[in-house]
């Protein structure tokens, strides 16, 4: 394991910086994209989302996008570093003309830097 799970303190135990960097970091980074457009094929929603990694850390990585119109019957969301796809999700839409959403989550680690 990458990083150690966190250990029970007794009273008069001393915090070591080793264990305080074990502790969750929170949002590394957050992007929002309220442009609408009309995707035939495939389209990039958000790019340039950059954050400083530490190596063999984990972190997530969530897309959601809420609301799809189209008039087709499925809808796949990606989440890619450069050209390498990490995760991906599929939506089907239930009715054409009506609204869907698809989500797709990665955990994993990066290289440092």
């Amino acid at each position: 394991m990458a990083i150690s799970p966190n250990v029970d303190f007794v009273a008069g135990a001393i915090l070591t910086a080793t264990q305080q960097n074990q502790f969750p970091r929170g949002v590394m980074s957050f992007t929002k994209n309220t442009t609408a457009g009309t995707v035939t094929t495939e389209a990039t929603q958000i790019t340039g989302t950059a954050f400083t990694a530490v190596a063999n850390r984990n972190y997530r990585v969530t897309y959601y996008e809420p609301n799809i119109y189209g008039a087709v019957s499925s809808y796949i969301a990606k989440i890619k570093n450069g050209e390498k796809v990490l995760n991906e999700g599929t939506a089907y839409g239930e009715t054409l003309g009506y609204p869907t959403g698809v989500s797709c989550v990665y955990v994993g680690t990066f290289i440092g830097g």
